[in-house]
């Protein structure tokens, strides 16, 4: 496991914070910031949230992070997941999503648009062919 501090320390590199810059984000002293780092204190379980929306991650990634899972640094210097950093594949996976959402309501709309077409079909008599609508005038006897 990761100590906290240097997750901390790695998203804030990443991100260009400083400690002051947390505990405002937090409405918090900046003395309960430098604590996490200096005397071994943790976040309250409620201020994660809060934390991980700082650092542009959810909070299972920030605890996986701490678990090890996510610990290569690049060039940059921040956190990375197959080579990128942490906000940078958190930024990816929200274009993705975003492409996946598009995707969805074009296939919808096709779909739509099938539906009404074999809908339209099944509207015509059977006798009927949709090319030619035009009846033969009987002739009189």
């Amino acid at each position: 496991m990761i100590p906290l501090p240097e997750v901390l320390k790695r998203l804030m590199d990443d991100k260009g914070l400083k400690q002051k810059d947390i505990a405002d984000f937090l409405g918090i002293s900046k003395q309960v910031v430098s604590n996490w780092f200096t005397r071994g204190y943790k976040p309250e379980l409620e201020q994660m949230p809060k934390l991980a929306e700082l650092f542009g991650i959810s909070v299972d990634d920030f605890f996986k992070i701490m678990d090890g899972k996510v610990v290569e640094t690049n060039t940059k210097g921040g956190l990375s997941e197959n080579g990128l950093t942490v906000s940078e594949a958190y930024q990816m996976q929200k274009k993705i999503s975003e492409l996946q959402d598009q995707l969805i309501q074009y296939q919808a709309k096709e779909l739509e648009e099938k539906n009404r077409q074999i809908e339209n079909k099944s509207c015509l008599r059977p006798d009927q062919d949709i090319t030619s609508t035009t009846t033969t005038p009987k002739l009189a006897d």
